[in-house]
């Protein structure tokens, strides 16, 4: 399997023995790390920042806030797995409602989380293009369209998106303007929130 490379990774743990290897094994498999021992700025971060992925521990702060974060990387549109010392059945339950895409026990070693990372990414990206196909065909895209969409999903600049289909700027830019007219808005910055409207709504 070939390693999925330069993430950008969101690690909650509120051991900081746990946080500093879990930041030692995704820096040392060539990915961007981001720590948070605790729930309050963790969530912050993802309201206001962008990650690939997020590693999660299911108890902060003395509660099960992991499984908040979970949920709201759900929302976001954020892959995401635990990584807990929680074998009960409850504690499961409670996280797989969160729809993980891994739940890896501690002890763990590098090769657990590599594999955690690398399902999770596949997971995600199978879910996606399921979704977006739903989105594409409830709008009756192009198949042009549907091409950028996914694109535009993946945060490309016009610039990206015009060398991987061969196309000049200004002919992006024209599929673009006719995109977001289709989805009811008026620039990428507004794209997020459509998505996750319309994955509710179509997906």
């Amino acid at each position: 399997m070939d390693s999925v490379k330069d993430l950008k990774i969101l690690i909650v743990e509120d051991e900081l023995i746990i946080a500093e290897l879990l930041k030692s094994i995704v820096d040392g498999f060539g990915h961007q790390s981001q720590v948070f021992h605790s729930f309050l700025p963790a969530k912050q971060a993802l309201e206001n920042e962008y990650f690939d992925i997020a590693i999660l521990d299911i108890s902060l702060d003395g509660e099960h806030h992991g499984v908040k974060l979970g949920n709201l990387c759900e929302h976001q549109n954020i892959p995401f797995f635990f990584v807990t010392s929680y074998t009960d059945h409850k504690t499961i339950s409670s996280a797989k409602e969160a729809k993980p895409g891994a739940y890896i026990l501690k002890p763990f070693s590098s090769e657990d989380i590599l594999v955690g990372i690398e399902m999770t990414m596949m997971h995600h990206c199978v879910s996606k293009i399921s979704e977006l196909d739903s989105i594409s065909r409830a709008l009756e895209l192009s198949e042009r369209e549907s091409e950028i969409l996914n694109y535009l999903s993946e945060r490309l600049t016009n610039i990206e998106i015009s060398e991987k289909l061969c196309l000049s700027i200004n002919t992006v830019k024209y599929h673009l303007k006719r995109l977001y007219i289709k989805l009811g808005i008026d620039s990428r910055s507004n794209l997020s929130e459509r998505l996750i409207s319309l994955k509710s709504e179509y997906g």
